[in-house]
């Protein structure tokens, strides 16, 4: 069960599994490439060779995985622990930005004393940024874990609901973008019961 004081686990086991697909998905695809070259190089030099074997590894587009959360503060938690446990240590690029416009904020000592007195739970889940208008696409690369990336070129998006909705709009509206939903595979909603 998802509560406040089980949130952290949740989310790291989420991050993982996110992770996980990510990188198997990108190897089998870097997989079948080569084995698609070696058989049309070899399938050269034999006469009558079968035709290679089509890989159906790729979708219409990058994005395999999409994360709806609530909150910037719930988005930085995920992506901090992504960042952490991907192999290698990946350079993070752009990663100032993203602290600046996801972290705390300034926040005055009023602010700090009235939510004191808030329950555990309200604190866990309001305590850090609180915008609910947000959304990021993430590229994984063999040496960068890169921020901002633009949709179609992320292997990972998060989002908000109402971030989503800005970019995917409404029917009627001349601005629509939501191909970049085709490809999907693995869709985690965090927190459904704050969404």
């Amino acid at each position: 069960e998802h509560t406040h004081v089980s949130s952290r686990g949740v989310r790291a086991v989420l991050a993982l599994h996110a992770v996980d697909h990510i990188l198997k998905a990108t190897a089998e695809v870097h997989a079948n490439s080569a084995a698609l070259i070696a058989a049309k190089h070899g399938g050269e030099a034999a006469a009558g060779a079968e035709a290679a074997p089509e890989a159906a590894d790729m979708g219409f587009t990058r994005p395999r995985v999409l994360i709806l959360c609530p909150f910037r503060s719930v988005c930085r938690e995920l992506v901090n622990m992504m960042a952490e446990m991907l192999p290698g240590r990946r350079l993070v690029v752009n990663q100032k930005r993203f602290e600046e416009e996801y972290g705390a904020g300034d926040e005055g000592e009023e602010d700090d004393a009235a939510k004191q007195k808030k329950p555990a739970d309200w604190l866990d889940l309001f305590g850090g940024n609180s915008d609910d208008r947000f959304r990021i696409g993430i590229a994984l690369s063999r040496k960068n874990f890169r921020l901002y990336a633009p949709f179609d070129k992320s292997d990972l998006l998060i989002c908000s609901p109402l971030g989503l909705r800005e970019v995917t709009g409404a029917e009627g509206e001349k601005k629509r973008e939501f191909d970049f939903l085709s490809s999907i595979e693995l869709l985690v909603l965090d927190r459904a019961d704050v969404l």
